[in-house]
């Protein structure tokens, strides 16, 4: 039998992003139109070096103006916490439209899951071999709950923190050995 369990995490505060999607939309329109203009004035140089000049300044203001008119779309994102036959795979949807995998993480893989700020979360968190990732769209601070995963892999050990509820964790732990949760962490915890 299947197992599957799903859990979004959305922007608190997309407005602001929104709104400066739409400024930069505006940006990279005034950059194409003054990119058009100076491959214009190059048509009336009188010189060579002049014209080069023109026309590098347009293409730099064309290739500039593509660049910030796809990138706006990275502003607006959220995270997909899935757990599917006891791996956990982590998507990073853009603007509600594509979706890309971040992290496929195997449940053998997984060695301490804990609260995002614990004392065991500072202590792993002290050795510079050791990578942090932090999958939310959210800043850490405004955190209401966050765990963190010890993953072993091929290239070391790397932490990844996630703003994902109880129930997502006690989901997990269905496939992982319970051994893995840190110190002052029960599974009746997490269970409510």
């Amino acid at each position: 039998m299947d197992f599957y369990f799903e859990e979004t995490r959305e922007m608190k505060n997309p407005k602001k992003r929104e709104m400066l999607r739409i400024f930069l939309a505006f940006i990279a329109g005034g950059f194409m139109i003054l990119a058009w203009m100076m491959l214009y004035f190059s048509l009336f140089t009188h010189t060579q070096t002049d014209l080069l000049i023109f026309i590098a300044i347009g293409l730099g203001f064309g290739i500039a103006a593509v660049v910030i008119w796809f990138k706006r779309y990275h502003l607006v994102y959220d995270y997909d916490y899935i757990l599917v036959n006891g791996e956990m795979k982590i998507v990073k949807v853009i603007s509600k439209k594509s979706r890309r995998l971040k992290h496929d993480i195997k449940s053998l893989q997984i060695g301490k899951i804990g609260r995002y700020g614990s004392d065991d979360y500072k202590a792993l968190t002290k050795n510079p071999k050791v990578k942090v990732s932090v999958a939310s769209p959210n800043p850490v601070e405004t955190w209401e709950e966050g765990f963190y995963f010890a993953v072993h892999g091929a290239y070391g050990t790397e932490i990844v923190c996630l703003e994902c509820t109880k129930e997502y964790v006690a989901m997990l732990l269905k496939t992982v050995n319970r051994s893995t949760l840190e110190k002052g962490l029960s599974y009746h915890d997490l269970l409510g």
